[in-house]
C-alpha cells in the first residue's frame, strides 16, 4: 500500500502551533495524530535529542512511553539524528543497524521510516518517524512524504522543543542557549558566552553591561544554568521598583510591617536561595538603595522589613545595565558598589554580530507567522539587504518588533518589501529617497485615480511616509493637493508637510 499524504491534515499541523501559549508545551500527541492521518500510516512518533541520547516525547499508535532513551550510535533512529538523513527499513526487527533489540521490541512495529527535524541553523534536534505494524517496503514517494511532514513539523517543534522535553538541544554544536535559544554564531558572542561559562561556577558578583535589547538577561540566565546551583533564577527590574518598597521587594517583609502587609512575604533574596538573583537595570537604584545593596553584598546578611531577626543568604548576585557605570560615577552611582562586582561582561550590540542578524531574521520569518496565524511568502532580497544595513539601536528586541509588525502589514501570502520596512526603520535620506523613487516608478506603471486608492492602502502609505505629502504623491502617483484633500477627508491631517 502506498502512502498518499493528506494535504488538509498537513495544514492542520500549522494550526496546532497557533494554539500554543508560552510557556505551556505544545500537545505533540495531537500533532502525531495529524501526521498519522496525513501519511496514512499505523503510527507516528516524535523523538528529541536529550543528553547524548534520543528519547521519544510523543507518539500515537504504539507504546512510546515504554521506549527507553536510545543511544545515538546503537539504533536506527540514532543514526537518523547523527547522520541527518532520512532512513527506512521494511522490518525494524530484522535490521542489523539496531545494535540492541530495545528499539524494535519496545516500539513493537515492523515497517519504519524516519526523517530528521532541523532548526533554523540546519542542526538536527530530533526525528519524525512513521511506523507500520507489518513489514513494509517504502517507496521513494512515501519517503518524500515523510520528509515533507518533517519540514512542516520542525519549525513548530523548534519553538516548543525546550518546553516539551526540558533539555532538547541541537546536535553538533551548542549554537543556542538552553533557556532562550539566543543565537551564538559570531566571534564576539562566542567570546562573551565563553567568558560567562568560565565565571559561572564562581560565586563572585558579575556586572553585565550592554545596550538595550542585546540579551543581557539571557546571558544572566546562561550563567545561572551553568553555575551548578539548584535554586531558582530570579530577575528583579530595578527600573520599575519604587524606592520605598526596595527592602520589602528584595528582602521580604513580615505580617503587619506596613499597611497592606496582610501576610509574610519571602522577597527576591529568599526566592533565589541557592540560586541566582539578577538586579536588572541596577543603575536606576537610588543612592539610598545602592547602599542597602552594597551592605548585603558585603555581609550576605539581611533583615525582613518589620523584623529584627538577622538572616543569611546563599545566593549568587548578578546585575545588568544599559549604561556605562564608570561614566555615571560622577552623577551619583556608588563607586564602592561598582567595585563589589568583581567581573564585568559586555554583551555586544547586534550590529557587531552580523552572522546572528541573518540567522535571527530566518528564525523569526518562520516563527512569527506561526504564532500570529498570518503566513507570508517571505522577505524580498532588497528588504533583506536593508535589514542588514540598518544599525538596529534597539538590537534583538527591536528586530523582533519590526519584523512582527511588517509581517502583519504584509498581505497573506505576500512578500515583505522595502516600502513596508520604511514604516518602522529610519534610513539615511538618500537611501530612503531611492526606495521611495522605486516605489513611485512601480506605482506609475499602474496609474490609479485617487478615488480608487483604498482607504487602508492610503493610510499605510501615510504611515510609511510619516505624513510627508510629497513622498505620498510620488508613491500614489497623485498630485500633492489630492493627497492633502484625502488626508483631511480621512482625518489624518496633522499640519502641512
Amino acid at each position: 500500500m502506498s502512502i498518499q499524504p493528506n494535504v488538509n491534515e498537513f495544514g492542520s499541523i500549522h494550526s496546532l502551533a497557533l494554539q500554543r501559549v508560552r510557556p505551556c508545551p505544545l500537545d505533540m500527541s495531537i500533532l502525531c495524530g495529524a501526521v498519522t492521518r496525513g501519511l496514512a500510516c499505523d503510527a507516528a512518533g516524535i523523538a528529541l535529542v536529550e543528553n547524548g541520547t534520543v528519547r521519544y516525547v510523543a507518539g500515537l499508535g504504539f507504546n512510546w512511553k515504554d521506549v527507553p532513551p536510545i543511544a545515538l550510535g546503537r539504533s536506527l533512529i540514532g543514526e537518523i539524528v547523527t547522520s541527518g538523513k532520512t532512513l527506512a527499513t521494511n522490518d525494524l526487527r530484522q535490521d542489523t543497524r539496531c545494535k540492541t533489540r530495545n528499539e524494535a521490541q519496545e516500539v513493537g512495529v515492523a515497517g519504519f521510516v524516519g526523517s530528521p527535524l532541523r532548526d533554523v541553523n540546519d542542526d538536527v534536534f530530533g526525528a519524525l518517524t512513521a511506523l507500520m505494524n507489518r513489514p513494509h517496503d517504502w517507496t521513494s514517494a512515501e519517503i518524500a512524504s515523510i520528509e515533507q511532514a518533517a519540514s512542516l513539523v520542525a519549525p513548530i517543534l523548534s519553538c516548543a522543543a525546550t518546553c516539551a522535553s526540558g533539555r532538547a538541544h541541537p546536535i553538533g554544536r551548542e549554537s543556542l542557549t538552553p533557556h532562550s535559544r539566543i543565537l551564538v554564531l559570531s566571534h564576539n558572542s562566542k567570546a562573551t558566552f565563553e567568558k560567562a561559562k568560565r565565571l559561572a561556577r564562581s560565586n563572585a558578583p558579575v556586572l553585565i553591561q550592554g545596550e538595550r535589547g542585546t540579551g543581557k538577561e539571557v546571558l544572566a540566565r546562561y550563567i545561572h544554568e551553568h553555575s551548578g546551583r539548584d535554586g531558582r533564577f530570579v530577575p528583579l527590574n530595578c527600573g520599575t521598583l519604587q524606592e520605598e518598597l526596595f527592602e520589602a521587594e528584595v528582602f521580604g517583609h513580615t505580617r503587619g510591617a506596613f499597611t497592606g502587609a496582610h501576610s509574610d512575604r519571602l522577597g527576591a533574596v529568599g526566592a533565589a536561595e541557592r540560586g541566582t538573583l539578577l538586579f536588572d537595570e541596577v543603575a536606576a537604584l537610588s543612592p539610598r538603595n545602592q547602599t542597602k545593596l552594597l551592605r548585603f553584598l558585603q555581609s550576605r546578611e539581611f533583615k525582613k522589613l518589620g523584623s529584627d531577626a538577622v538572616a543569611t543568604s546563599d545566593v549568587r548576585v548578578l546585575a545588568a545595565t544599559n549604561r556605562n557605570l564608570e561614566v555615571r560615577l560622577d552623577t551619583g552611582f556608588a563607586e564602592d558598589l561598582l567595585e563589589r562586582f568583581t567581573y564585568t561582561i559586555t554583551m555586544p550590540p547586534l550590529r557587531e554580530r552580523p552572522e546572528e542578524l541573518g540567522a535571527l531574521v530566518e528564525r523569526y520569518a518562520r516563527e512569527i507567522p506561526l504564532e500570529t496565524g498570518h503566513p507570508i511568502q517571505g522577505i524580498t532580497d532588497r528588504a533583506r539587504s536593508l535589514l542588514k544595513e540598518y544599525d538596529w539601536p534597539g538590537n534583538i528586541r527591536e528586530l523582533h518588533r519590526v519584523l512582527a509588525q511588517t509581517f502583519i502589514d504584509t498581505p497573506v501570502g505576500g512578500w515583505v518589501t522595502p516600502l513596508v520596512l520604511l514604516r518602522y526603520i529610519r534610513l539615511p535620506g538618500a537611501q530612503e529617497g531611492a526606495i521611495l523613487s522605486e516605489g513611485a516608478m512601480a506605482s506609475s506603471r499602474e496609474r490609479t485615480p485617487h478615488t480608487r486608492v483604498s482607504k487602508p492602502h492610503f493610510i499605510r502609505c501615510y504611515e510609511a511616509c510619516r505624513g510627508d505629502t510629497y513622498k505620498m504623491s510620488l508613491l500614489l502617483d497623485l498630485s500633492r493637493n489630492a493627497v492633502q484633500r484625502r488626508i483631511r477627508r480621512i482625518g489624518l491631517y496633522r499640519g502641512s508637510s
